[in-house]
C-alpha cells in the first residue's frame, strides 16, 4: 500500500508503494529533465496541465 511519500517527479503528485521513488516509467525516466506538467497519466495525478 501507499506510504504517502510523493514520487520524486516534481510536478507529479502521486503517492508511491512502500520502497518506490517513482510511480511511473515516465516519472523514472524524466527524473532528470525539468518539466511543468507530469505526464505519467494516473487519473489522481494533479500534475498535468490537461486537467
Amino acid at each position: 500500500m501507499a506510504t504517502g511519500k510523493k514520487c520524486k517527479h516534481p510536478s507529479c503528485t502521486c503517492i508511491v508503494p512502500d520502497g518506490e521513488s517513482y510511480c511511473s516509467t515516465f516519472c523514472s525516466d524524466a527524473k532528470d529533465i525539468t518539466e511543468l506538467a507530469c505526464q505519467c497519466d494516473h487519473p489522481d495525478c494533479q500534475g498535468s496541465l490537461l486537467k
